[in-house]
C-alpha cells in the first residue's frame, strides 16, 4: 500500500506526463499547419491586361499552371515549376526549360511581379 507522499508524487508525475503529451501534440499540429502557410504564392491568381487575361495556379509542390485567354485565339497553357527566395524577393519560374526571374511584392491579396522594368499585377482569387 502506498503512503500519501507516494500517492501525491504519482499524481504529480501523471499530471506532468499528461501536460507534456497535450502540449507536444499541440506543438506538432501547429508546426505542421505553419509549414503549409509559409508559401505565399500557393493559390490561384488572375492577371488582367487590355484585351486578354491569364489565370495562374501555384501549387504547394512548387509546380504551376498558367492559362492565357485572348479573344479569337486558342487558350495558351504553360506548365512549369517555380521557386522563390524570401530574403531577396525573387521568383523564378521555369517554363519549357527557360528560367524567368522576377522580383515580387505582396500587398494583401495582390502580387506584383517585375522583370526588366515591366510590372504585372496579379490578384488572388
Amino acid at each position: 500500500m502506498l503512503n500519501n507522499t507516494a500517492k501525491s508524487n504519482m499524481k504529480k508525475t501523471l499530471k506532468l506526463l499528461t501536460l507534456i503529451t497535450v502540449f507536444g501534440s499541440l506543438f506538432l499540429t501547429t508546426s505542421c499547419n505553419k509549414d503549409d502557410d509559409k508559401n505565399p504564392f500557393v493559390g490561384t491568381w488572375k492577371m488582367t491586361e487590355t484585351g486578354w487575361y491569364s489565370i495562374t495556379t501555384f501549387n504547394a509542390n512548387m509546380s504551376f499552371v498558367e492559362t492565357i485567354y485572348e479573344p479569337g485565339e486558342p487558350n495558351e497553357v504553360n506548365n512549369g515549376t517555380y521557386s522563390y527566395v524570401e530574403s531577396s524577393k525573387t521568383l523564378t519560374m521555369i517554363i519549357k526549360g527557360q528560367s524567368i526571374v522576377f522580383s515580387y511584392v505582396f500587398s494583401g491579396n495582390t502580387l506584383v511581379i517585375t522583370r526588366n522594368g515591366a510590372s504585372a499585377t496579379l490578384v488572388k482569387q
